[in-house]
């Protein structure tokens, strides 16, 4: 009896043995701040890149329907496209966020229907509390999903050029997880546009969107309380 209780406890350990060893085979994140683009012998402009030198890490998707080459500084006029892009894009304000590279997604529009992904598969790091990433986006919401649940992103900080949003993935800790990062089609005929980089698994809570809304009024409230008392001084 007590051999039997010793060969499952062994099972049962070597069981959790395989299972997280299985996961740290699978590895972190990578490129998370596409960086490691190697594009060089590709004009600008151009589409028909591999997504192993474009987008090393990632795996890419139009709709359902996975994709293995991807383009480089090219923009969208009504399809669905996934670029990378630098400095060398044909219109400036479409280039990267940060550093070298941004990766950007377009959903189709008017006819041409169609949702662009980027996704990746790896443990999420244990102690992770939340997802952080600077996106720039216009033409529909983008969408992300950890887990294939969709992760609420918040607004933290808004730059002149970009937004950065967080959003809680706590629950994932050190789990084995699929990426996603998706931009759907667009309702009009212009193209819906997201702009991704410096993607950060944060060891760091995201506040409540309600304390944001906090902390504005009580500034709003500082600064007319600051106003109303140089007014009253001027007026004396």
């Amino acid at each position: 009896m007590r051999n039997m209780k010793l060969y499952k406890t062994l099972l049962i350990g070597l069981g959790c043995y395989c299972m997280v060893a299985s996961a740290e085979g699978q590895g972190t994140f990578l490129n998370l701040d596409f960086e490691s683009a190697n594009v060089s012998g590709y004009p600008p402009s151009s589409g028909g890149v591999p997504i192993s030198a474009a987008l090393p890490g990632w795996s890419a998707y139009f709709g359902s329907n996975q994709t293995t080459v991807v383009s480089y500084d090219a923009i969208s006029i009504g399809g669905a496209v996934i670029s990378i892009v630098d400095r060398n894009v044909s219109i400036p304000s479409f280039g990267p966020i940060k550093g070298n590279y941004s990766a950007y997604l377009f959903g189709g529009g008017d006819l041409v229907l169609s949702s662009a992904t980027i996704s990746q598969t790896a443990v999420v790091p244990n102690g992770t509390q939340s997802l952080l990433m600077d996106a720039k986006v216009s033409g529909a919401s983008f969408v992300v999903t950890l887990g294939g649940q969709e992760i609420s992103m918040v607004p933290l900080q808004v730059f002149p050029n970009y937004t950065t949003y967080g959003g809680d993935i706590s629950a994932f800790s050190g789990q084995l997880e699929t990426l996603n990062f998706t931009i759907p089609p667009a309702s009009g005929v212009q193209p819906s546009m997201f702009k991704l980089d410096d993607i950060i698994f944060s060891d760091q809570a995201i506040p409540e969107p309600g304390l944001f809304g906090l902390s504005g009024l009580g500034v709003l409230l500082l600064g007319w309380r600051v106003l109303a008392r140089r007014l009253c001084l001027r007026s004396a």
